[in-house]
């Protein structure tokens, strides 16, 4: 794979990201530098429960994570 696609496609995983995480009333900002923080802590090979604990529609997630306009 060239670089041009690859880095295309990393893209377009960032930009699923960010509309999920728009699409789950999240800050964008802030649910990116979670997962950024708190990926690596996984591992190579997380678990599909260790993966739930990060995904935008958990209930465990942090408040900076939480669009705070609509308190």
């Amino acid at each position: 794979m060239d670089y041009k696609k690859e880095n295309d496609l990393y893209s377009a995983d960032v930009f699923s990201i960010i509309e999920t995480a728009k699409m789950n009333d999240l800050d964008a900002f802030g649910y990116l530098n979670f997962l950024l923080t708190e990926l690596p802590k996984l591992g190579e090979a997380p678990t599909d429960e260790q993966l739930a604990c990060v995904l935008p529609w958990g209930e465990a997630l942090p408040d900076y994570c939480r669009n705070q306009s609509k308190k």
